[in-house]
């Protein structure tokens, strides 16, 4: 039977303390969720306006991930022995894969290289005689082609735990469809999200009320700089 260590006594598994924490609280299933994809607005299809959230693409999101991060390092070696230890500065976000069930007329892949078309360029559309120029080829603005992802884990009643919100996020690839007379399988169309970071949105704001002063490097406030007077260029109090 397992054991484990609590307030530095070793306790026998309890199974019935298990069961009745899974009762009290649950489980988290990977299949109650929502994608909410908004588009920037400056997407236009047809001559319409395309733009904002595609309801039909939150129904049609068959799978996603709440993403993670990683913690980018550098080295420290001002000990003189023993190990060196890393120091984290900055978050990595890593992209995030969204897989989409298509419609017949795979209106869902023409709104995903649309979008992409205002990042690389309109050669995939562009007439003929647009190519006597670069301007098929020119890439888009930033801003121009950003927009945000919602991921929203549901419970077993459909309310909203949490939701993951991307910003700037933007298509960074779509996977090819493969194609063979020898299946029956519905198409899906998975594509690859960059964004800037993301942030956790809870059902409630006043459960994420700050009051005490925000003092990342990161922001723009007004919070001293730290001096770099110590060995290295680093604050003196390393």
């Amino acid at each position: 039977m397992g054991r484990f260590q609590k307030d530095g006594a070793i306790m026998a598994f309890n199974i019935n303390q298990f069961s009745s924490q899974i009762a009290n609280k649950g489980v988290s299933k990977a299949s109650h969720f929502e994608v909410r994809i908004f588009f920037p607005d400056t997407l236009i299809i047809g001559g319409q306006f395309a733009g904002g959230l595609d309801p039909e693409l939150t129904l049609r999101a068959e799978a996603a991930s709440i993403p993670g991060r990683n913690t980018q390092t550098i080295d420290d070696a001002r000990d003189a022995t023993g190990p060196m230890r890393k120091l984290g500065y900055t978050p990595i976000y890593a992209p995030m894969d969204v897989t989409l069930l298509c419609d017949e007329r795979l209106n869902v892949k023409e709104k995903m290289e649309s979008w992409m078309d205002i990042i690389t360029g309109n050669h995939r559309v562009a007439d003929n005689g647009e190519f006597s120029t670069t301007k098929p080829f020119n890439p888009g603005y930033y801003n121009d082609y950003i927009g945000t992802i919602q991921v929203v884990k549901l419970n077993e009643t459909g309310q909203q735990v949490t939701t993951t919100e991307l910003l700037e996020a933007y298509p960074l690839s779509i996977a090819l469809m493969n194609l063979s007379w020898e299946s029956q399988e519905l198409q899906k169309l998975q594509v690859q999200f960059q964004y800037r970071y993301y942030r956790q949105l809870q059902p409630s704001p006043n459960l994420r009320k700050v009051n005490t002063e925000d003092r990342n490097f990161g922001s723009f406030g007004p919070v001293a700089e730290v001096p770099t007077t110590g060995p290295r260029g680093l604050p003196s109090s390393f």
